[in-house]
């Protein structure tokens, strides 16, 4: 059940908001004897949109490139486990396969330290 909710949290985009539109509202300022002595410019609303954050964006995307070059080696590992290849001829391709999947690893380790904690 863990391991399914973390699954689901690494697969989850991280999203911030930006201010779009800023509505603001001139008020007069007043002193102790009720004097007005100027004007404030107070925030009376915003417009935002959610973007996605451009450094979990990123990471993701190189995830994505990742799974796509272990799924172009499928064939070399297939060919080692039905005996056509020899262990020495695919060794090469099984220490890339490896590194490729420490990689996604550590970028969905870095994808979830930037949902909990917002480190980059």
């Amino acid at each position: 059940m863990e391991k399914e909710l973390i699954e689901e949290e690494k697969n989850k985009p991280q999203w911030h908001y930006e201010v779009v539109k800023e509505f603001k509202k001139e008020v007069p300022v007043y002193d102790e004897e009720g004097k007005q002595i100027g004007v404030e410019e107070i925030i009376t609303g915003r417009v935002v949109k959610k973007v996605l954050d451009d450094e979990v964006l990123k990471r993701q995307e190189r995830i994505n490139e990742l799974k796509g070059l272990l799924r172009e080696t499928d064939y070399q590992a297939i060919k080692y486990l039905e005996g056509q290849l020899t262990k020495t001829e695919y060794a090469e391709t099984k220490a890339l396969r490896q590194s490729y999947r420490d990689e996604i690893n550590q970028l969905e380790e870095e994808i979830i330290a930037v949902k909990v904690n917002g480190i980059q």
